[in-house]
């Protein structure tokens, strides 16, 4: 289903810019309809800024980058209006085609990748007035930086995965200093209820040192700091309980 959806979504990225220079009663207006085009993408990108994109999926092609292929959508007609107005592969704007390109990489996959590159290619060459060999380097530049733009999307998405699994690792970390915390905090409790019980206040200070040099070892991590602050509270609370009853 969302692959269906970025077909069609490549289909009318290049549909939409040929017929608006193609019907002369439309082409006019291309300048007008570039900016209305550039309007939208940065509403898009403002109304996606308040969304929470989640990366937990293996798979490139989601709900995310459904959304992210509409936002580059309007990027690659306005592009494309400006490339078929000015020449063809003969635009002093041609190298926007790149740009759009490489981002186009990143939310879409290769089947999509390929299929828009073939319909740009198509597209650019129709609208190319006397089409020779001046413009073949232009032909094969782009041809050439598929491969590339594609290759960097693996490392792209790579590094997202990674970034996710990083900071479920944290989490994890989190929680288990969190309970180590707790229980550790029931220990001090019945410590120092029997050692001051007992009047054995310097076993029970002595007690706390080892604590005290763990706690330092956790401060050189940052996602330790609740706990670190959490565990200062607590033994904080206990000297003021040692020392009135001492």
């Amino acid at each position: 289903m969302i692959i269906i959806g970025q077909v069609l979504i490549a289909i009318l990225t290049i549909v939409g810019p040929w017929l608006v220079l193609s019907l002369a009663q439309i082409r006019n207006y291309t300048l007008q309809i570039f900016f209305i085009l550039v309007i939208a993408f940065v509403f898009f990108l403002r109304a996606k800024r308040k969304q929470k994109v989640s990366y937990k999926t293996d798979e490139v092609t989601t709900w995310s980058s459904l959304k992210d292929s509409i936002q580059i959508a309007l990027v690659g007609m306005a592009v494309l209006l400006m490339v078929g107005n000015t020449g063809g592969f003969g635009s002093w704007v041609l190298p926007l085609i790149f740009v759009y390109y490489f981002f186009h990489v990143l939310a879409n996959n290769l089947f999509i990748n390929l299929l828009t590159l073939g319909l740009n290619l198509i597209f650019i060459y129709f609208f190319t007035s006397e089409f020779s060999e001046v413009h073949y380097g232009a032909v094969l530049s782009l041809i050439i930086f598929a491969p590339i733009a594609i290759f960097a999307q693996k490392y792209y998405i790579k590094a997202i995965k990674d970034n996710w699994q990083l900071e479920l690792e944290r989490e994890k970390v989190t929680y288990y200093n969190l309970y180590a915390e707790k229980q550790q905090n029931e220990l001090l409790k019945r410590k120092s209820k029997t050692t001051i019980s007992d009047g054995h206040l310097s076993d029970f200070i002595s007690d706390l040192i080892p604590q005290i040099d763990n706690l330092q070892k956790e401060s050189r991590f940052p996602q330790n700091q609740l706990v670190i602050s959490a565990q200062l509270t607590k033994i904080g609370l206990a000297l003021r309980q040692a020392l009135k009853k001492g």
